[in-house]
């Protein structure tokens, strides 16, 4: 009988173990295969460039204006009416220079109405996809414009009201002409009224941003483009342009391949 017992309690402690350790589980299977994903993954907001858009109004004025047709630049009814006293006289001056002359003020009064537009890309769906077919993307692209133009611009005007006015005169091609006396004045009083139109609209930021962009444009301040790098025309002497590097070398790497940056993970 003792003989019987020794097997007996050994295939009974066989038994019970496991039943005092860990669970026992099913032998795990492998998943079945997943169809692969067929979803498009999420497309990036794109950050639509102020400059960058400036470049393309540049580059070509004619789309720019078709594609910006429908949306008005409103501008200070005598600011306006000394621009088309100053047009009259550029047509009674005459000269060779003219035409190009009256394309450079409308090329500028384009700048001054994309930068004007530009702050409202954020509320408006229709000028969102206006401004990404400016740069030359789709217009169902996700976009933000974060640009603040009226930080671009003041960094350019910070200078005494005298020395702007100094500096305008230089700048704008119209006074370098002969006979262009009227057109110096007319100027001058456009640049003190918007002056005063700024000092007026200290509280109201997008009123003080659209009297800083008016003053830009009288002041024939160079647009914030983007400097791609592009080779200049030819210089006498060389055979072929002269490349000039831009101040920012990782656009060296990238010359006309974009239109938009988004300097988001910097």
């Amino acid at each position: 009988m003792k003989n019987l017992f020794i097997p007996f309690a050994l295939l009974l402690l066989t038994l019970l173990l496991p039943l005092r350790g860990e669970p026992q589980h099913a032998p795990q299977q492998a998943p079945p295969p997943q169809e692969e994903r067929k979803d498009a993954p999420l497309p990036t907001v794109v950050l639509i460039s102020l400059p960058a858009c400036v470049t393309a109004v540049m580059e070509d004025p004619q789309r720019a204006e078709r594609l910006f047709l429908a949306y008005p630049y409103p501008r200070h009814a005598f600011l306006l009416q000394l621009e088309k006293e100053i047009e009259k006289e550029l047509k009674a001056i005459g000269g060779a220079r003219m035409n190009e002359l009256l394309q450079l003020r409308r090329l500028q009064n384009l700048v001054s109405k994309v930068e004007y537009l530009y702050p409202k890309v954020n509320s408006n769906a229709q000028l969102r996809k206006a401004f990404l077919r400016l740069n030359g993307l789709a217009d169902d692209l996700p976009a933000r414009a974060d640009d603040n133009v009226y930080e671009i611009l003041d960094a350019q005007l910070w200078m005494p009201d005298a020395v702007l006015k100094r500096r305008a005169l230089r700048q704008r091609p119209e006074t370098r002409i002969a006979g262009s006396n009227v057109i110096r004045l007319l100027i001058q009083i456009q640049l003190d009224l918007a002056a005063a139109l700024f000092a007026a609209s200290a509280d109201q930021p997008e009123m003080r941003t659209a009297a800083l962009i008016e003053l830009a444009n009288i002041a024939g301040t160079p647009p914030p483009e983007i400097d791609c790098g592009r080779a200049p025309s030819s210089i006498p002497g060389n055979a072929a342009p002269v490349y000039q590097e831009t101040s920012f070398p990782i656009l060296d790497l990238y010359t006309d391949l974009f239109r938009l940056t988004d300097w988001s993970p910097f």
